[in-house]
């Protein structure tokens, strides 16, 4: 992220123009003091949303918006989540189970830790 805002901030100042690099949270209360080295500001929550649109409400209007979105979706979301978890299994068992179900720790912790190729 540093690169990317240093790059973008050479970019602008060829061109005469200001930047002022800000990552923000869009939920929390992250407190981030400036340091010397860092080239960014930081804004969480409400700080954030009133930042970025002068409103220091609408943090408290998102939720409210979406206040029956999930509920309305959740049915989807499980479904969709249990396939995606019985995937995740079946590829596991593929990968790195015995035929007995047993998992296969060597196999894993290479895979997962081995200097292997990437």
């Amino acid at each position: 992220m540093r690169q990317e805002f240093c790059s973008l901030r050479s970019r602008l100042l060829k061109i005469h123009k200001q930047f002022d690099a800000l990552l923000g949270h869009g939920y929390g209360r992250k407190r981030a003091p400036p340091t010397k080295d860092r080239i960014y500001r930081t804004r969480s929550g409400q700080a954030f949303w009133q930042e970025v649109t002068g409103d220091p409400d609408f943090y408290l209007k998102l939720i409210r918006l979406m206040r029956e979105y999930p509920a309305q979706h959740r049915a989807q979301y499980q479904v969709e989540r249990d396939k995606a978890v019985n995937r995740f299994t079946r590829e596991f068992l593929e990968d790195f189970a015995a035929a007995d179900g047993a998992i296969d720790w060597e196999k894993l912790v290479t895979f997962n830790s081995g200097m292997g190729e990437d």
